[in-house]
């Protein structure tokens, strides 16, 4: 019989369609040759069996029906128009009869070649030679299934991997190579890269009273209130002297007050303001046995006309608590305004409460302002009661420690009232 042959074989193609990236790849190589018998280019239909081997020719990777076994003819053909010698096959297109689909497996050996045999239905079955070798265009179907490990940070562009792009599990550890994913291949706002510049592992510690409660996605950081052992020991000094630091004290926590301004004197039917309150003062500090600290206690203002201002309270060179504001007396119908408190020099310095402005008097009726009452000081002693709507009656003095005289009140008297005086200040030392 005459012998047909392979005359040229042309590029194989893998068939490509412009879908969106996400689409499935086609398991389709497009095949192109010519055949020709006793060098006639064969015209018609032709019998046809294809089978992937490897480059020696004595494995068979695939076959057009599944029977090729170690390189040999496949059991079934496939049936394709001849044209002047050429002719077209989409390889693993299931649609042709005895044909079955080309898996990607295929394509994980490194030389992979076609071996095709050929019948003009007048001869007997011919192995068109020689094998013509699969280039990388084959292997393209490897895109559907990608080799754990292969997809490294080189790979991936800047930004390119969002939560949209990946399927919900569709990547798990097996299938990224060690340290391919950097910080630079992840896009902003996917994931938590740092936290405050730390980076990689970060552990989060519970320091002291803090809970670090981790649940799920979230971290609860808990804070909780130190508790602190009753101070056993302290020293209150309500006139002046000295504290001297006892054996074996090392820390001591000091309050101090400054004394209250004093109430303003009511000369009309108007109300007087009240004085302003002592500033407070606390520290808590390091100490030495032995040492010496100098203790000066604030007095209150007087009440005489105007209010005097309370004087400043002291502990050493550590603390001062300013004495409060006096307030000034009433001189007509009209009344006069509540003064300010001290301020303090401290690690918690707390500023004293201002007096009560005190109540406008009456020609007509008559009537007679009340006098304003005197500020609170902080964490220390009530501002004095300003005298009432009655004539002859004063402002009441200021609370120890630091409170402010209440303002006297209107009256037909000249003086009517008068007002009441600021309290003292003091200084409590606790070890």
């Amino acid at each position: 019989m005459n012998t047909a042959k392979l005359a040229r074989a042309f590029a194989i193609l893998l068939i490509a369609t412009a879908s969106a990236l996400h689409a499935q790849v086609p398991q389709l190589i497009n095949y192109q040759g010519r055949v020709a018998v006793s060098g006639t280019n064969f015209d018609g239909t032709g019998q046809f069996k294809f089978a992937l081997v490897d480059g020696d020719g004595g494995t068979s990777y695939w076959s057009n029906d599944g029977t090729s076994t170690a390189g040999s003819q496949p059991t079934s053909a496939v049936s394709l128009p001849v044209t002047k010698g050429l002719y077209l096959v989409l390889l693993g297109d299931a649609t042709l009869a005895n044909m079955t689909i080309v898996p990607a497996t295929v394509f994980t050996n490194p030389d992979v070649r076609l071996r095709v045999w050929f019948n003009d239905g007048s001869h007997d079955w011919q192995q068109l030679t020689p094998d013509q070798r699969i280039a990388a265009v084959g292997y393209a179907l490897m895109a559907a299934t990608v080799p754990d490990g292969a997809i490294t940070a080189g790979k991936l562009a800047t930004g390119s991997v969002t939560a949209a792009a990946i399927a919900t599990g569709a990547v798990g550890a097996g299938h990224l190579a060690s340290n391919s994913i950097t910080a630079a291949n992840i896009a902003s706002n996917e994931v938590v890269k740092s936290i405050n510049s730390f980076k990689d592992d970060v552990t989060i510690s519970a320091g002291s009273n803090i809970t670090v409660s981790p649940s799920g996605n979230s971290i609860q950081i808990s804070a909780s209130l130190p508790t602190f052992s009753p101070i056993p020991n302290m020293q209150v000094f309500d006139t002046y002297g000295t504290f001297t630091v006892p054996a074996g004290v090392t820390r001591i926590m000091v309050d101090v007050w400054g004394g209250g301004g004093g109430g303003g004197w009511s000369y009309s039917k108007g109300g007087a303001g009240g004085g302003g309150a002592g500033g407070y003062g606390r520290s808590l500090f390091t100490v030495h046995e032995g040492e010496e600290y100098a203790v000066t206690i604030g007095g209150g203002g007087i009440s005489y006309g105007n209010g005097s201002n309370g004087t400043n309270s002291s502990f050493g060179t550590i603390i001062t608590a300013n004495g409060g504001i006096g307030a000034l007396a009433t001189w007509a119908d009209a009344s006069t305004q509540g003064a300010e408190g001290g301020t303090a020099n401290a690690d918690v310095a707390l500023t004293g409460g201002s007096g009560s402005n005190g109540e406008n008097g009456a020609i007509s009726a008559p009537r007679y302002g009340s006098g304003g009452s005197g500020g609170s000081a902080a964490a220390g002693g009530a501002g004095g009661r300003g005298g009432w709507q009655s004539s002859g009656i004063s402002g009441r003095p200021g609370s120890i420690p630091g409170g402010g005289g209440g303002g006297g009140s209107g009256g037909t008297a000249s003086p009517a009232n008068e007002g009441g005086a600021g309290a003292r200040g003091r200084v409590i030392v606790y070890w």
